[in-house]
């Protein structure tokens, strides 16, 4: 027999699920992503059915891009522990991504098999958006075995779950959820974990660098012709140093104060570009865009005033010329919070 869960009837995965555990004697669970509403909505029957003398076996994984939540991983950690070779958890190592949603019973009525898209998380298990297929009796034995053999396959090749992944796992996914990521930690982190998973060549983060500048001026018609004609994709632009035009790279943030007249606009912006063109106001080019979202705040007199006595932008090179500055991450945070502004990284 085959069945449609889709969330959508009279039941949904999370009561399926339930169903399922409570019958079973061998339990196989793989999902790619859990956190700690979805498995609550199953753990009252993963530990009945642990106590009646069940063996579960549970795979997840641990991405550069963190989803998991460290709590839910604590408490398979905490299962594995209390239950010992009853309840084991592993994560898939890191050559390739892991992204499968498949849930394996058998009991004394048989084998059952739910394949689809819904990963063991409270949105996956309650609401729409999600289709899977349940499969019983003979349409379960023919499919059974081959997705038995898979599993087994990702299994075998698995890390087990403990401690020490956890811990470093909780590091790296903290630090990658806070408004502003420092960057250097965060790759030393993922180098760790993956390390700890048997990746040879661990993937990093590329560092995103935060810049800020003051634009006080607008350049003359003959620059705006001769970066306009090299650049026609840049939405804007400015002039930067040799040191900083050799730093910067594309997607970089860069804070920008466009002050004129004793007011402006403190905004958010990406870098999109670079190119050395010469021109009577300069050599060196940025091109930039607004990055979408509240981005920008009006800015006054005072506060640029502040900003300059803080070292957030570069001392005076020209009458109406400043710096672009890099920003550290504590500065970065700073002024994110600050504004309320959940800058890019």
């Amino acid at each position: 027999m085959i069945e449609v869960v889709d969330n959508t009837g009279p039941t949904d995965m999370g009561q399926k699920l339930t169903e399922s555990i409570n019958e079973a004697s061998q339990v196989d669970m793989g999902t790619a992503f859990v956190d700690s509403a979805g498995l609550r909505g199953v753990l009252p029957a993963v530990c009945s059915a642990l106590n009646h003398g069940a063996n579960i076996r549970f795979l997840t994984h641990m991405s550069k891009d963190p989803f998991n939540e460290p709590t839910a991983l604590r408490k398979l950690l905490r299962l594995q522990n209390r239950y010992g070779k009853h309840f084991q958890a592993r994560i898939s190592r890191l050559k390739g991504e892991f992204h499968q949603k498949v849930y394996l019973f058998r009991s004394k009525k048989g084998k059952t098999t739910y394949v689809g898209s819904s990963n063991l998380t409270l949105k996956g298990l309650t609401r729409g958006a999600e289709l899977n297929l349940r499969m019983t009796g003979r349409d379960a034995d023919g499919v059974f075995p081959q997705i038995r053999d898979i599993f087994d396959e990702q299994w075998d090749n698995a890390e087990q779950l403990d401690k020490r992944l956890v811990n470093t796992y909780a590091k790296y996914y903290a630090q990658k959820h806070v408004k502003i990521k420092t960057d250097d930690k965060a790759r030393r982190l993922w180098r760790e974990l993956a390390g700890a998973l048997g990746e040879r060549e661990p993937p990093s983060p590329r560092i995103v660098k935060h810049w800020i500048t003051w634009i006080g001026f607008y350049f003359n018609e003959k620059t705006e012709k001769a970066v306009k004609s090299r650049c026609p994709t840049w939405p804007d632009y400015t002039n930067v140093d040799k040191g900083d035009f050799d730093k910067v790279r594309h997607r970089d943030i860069l804070l920008i104060a466009d002050y004129t007249h004793r007011q402006g606009v403190l905004s958010a912006n990406v870098i999109v570009g670079r190119r050395r063109i010469e021109t009577d106001e300069g050599t060196y080019f940025v091109g930039f865009k607004p990055i979408s979202g509240r981005m920008s705040t009006d800015i006054t007199e005072a506060r640029m005033r502040r900003l300059r006595n803080r070292g957030a932008i570069g001392a005076r090179k020209r009458k109406l010329y400043y710096n672009m500055k890099y920003l550290g991450p504590k500065q970065t945070r700073a002024f994110a919070q600050s504004l309320e502004w959940k800058l890019p990284v």
